[in-house]
């Protein structure tokens, strides 16, 4: 039970028991059922949190796209009880975050993190997360990932597509299929050390259908400079999930993957998000991720320079204790 709570699939689980695919004990499924029935609360408490949030912070819900968990049960499970999530992750338009978060504040959210410079939050920030008054956590995002990779996106591409879902009678918009295929690759690649089954999960359940789909989201992976963010999550979920690769739907994705070659500047960004969920050098290396001189010197002042009243006395030495190391590393020798 702790393990199937701790990878968000008590809901995949109940499914399997009312297909008559498992049979537990009278016992173990009395608790199972308990479980759900305390996560699917929790899941509608968050889903009634974005409503509100939504609602009080007079968001133009065609500039947002609601991610992750709550987008990915009401428009790609069977059944939305099956998929749980712990937080709910929304995207706004980069030019709308000031503003959004501003509300937020002025409505008693709090920021996990202060803003490190003036604007970094709209130019380069992955997002902002923000508790709520109900103790609630919301994910504001721009991009979909730290570092190189998430500084790599253009934030405009992100708002390109959507599909519409219905939530307690309203009408929200999530990233289109292919972005969502795009976002579940990199959460599950780049989001964890060692990705939980539900992400792996997430990249079976929005992978393309076919081979057009498929080839109009890796024109988005190249752009993204992504490639080997794509091809390490489809790894993953095949190797960990023990998929039949032989299944026809999986030709076109296996075809590409055996052949993918991603450039070496992606495979020496991919190798800092390796092992770890966040470190310094993933910040650093995002210095070569953004366009224009002007830019990247502004990026750079903000991560190694932080002003940010209220920063943490303990991230400005590790940021400090980073700086030495990547100066030592590419010091003549």
């Amino acid at each position: 039970m702790q393990a199937l709570e701790h990878q968000r699939l008590v809901g995949g689980a109940r499914a399997l028991v009312a297909a008559g695919a498992i049979a537990p004990s009278a016992e173990g499924d009395e608790a199972l059922l308990a479980a759900h029935h305390r996560l699917a609360n929790r899941d509608m408490a968050l889903e009634r949190e974005l409503l509100a949030a939504l609602d009080e912070w007079h968001v133009d819900p065609t500039r947002v796209r609601v991610l992750k968990g709550v987008a990915i049960a009401h428009l790609d499970e069977t059944d939305a009880a099956r998929r749980s999530f712990i937080d709910v992750d929304l995207l706004v338009a980069a030019s709308d975050i000031e503003a959004v978060v501003h509300r937020a504040v002025e409505r008693g959210a709090v920021r996990s993190y202060p803003e490190p410079r003036p604007g970094f939050d709209r130019r380069f920030g992955k997002g902002v997360n923000l508790v709520r008054p109900s103790g609630f956590a919301l994910d504001l995002h721009r991009s979909l990932a730290l570092g190189p990779f998430g500084l790599a996106i253009e934030p405009a591409d992100l708002l390109a597509s959507s599909e519409a879902f219905e939530l307690g009678g309203t009408r929200l918009l999530a990233l289109g299929r292919r972005h969502r295929w795009l976002h579940a690759c990199y959460h599950a690649a780049l989001g964890s050390a060692v990705p939980p089954l539900v992400s792996l999960r997430d990249v079976v359940l929005t992978m393309p259908r076919d081979g057009a789909e498929l080839s109009a989201a890796l024109d988005l992976a190249r752009a993204w400079r992504g490639e080997a963010v794509v091809a390490e999550a489809v790894r993953l979920a095949v190797r960990t999930l023990r998929l039949d690769v032989a299944d026809p739907r999986w030709t076109h994705v296996v075809a590409w993957i055996d052949g993918a070659r991603p450039t070496e500047r992606e495979q020496r960004w991919l190798e800092v998000y390796r092992g770890v969920r966040t470190t310094p050098l993933q910040t650093l290396y995002g210095i070569e991720a953004v366009a224009g001189v002007r830019p990247r010197l502004a990026y750079a002042g903000a991560v190694l320079a932080p002003r940010a009243v209220g920063l943490d006395p303990n991230r400005r030495r590790r940021w400090s204790r980073a700086l030495t190391a990547v100066r030592r590393r590419v010091a003549p020798r």
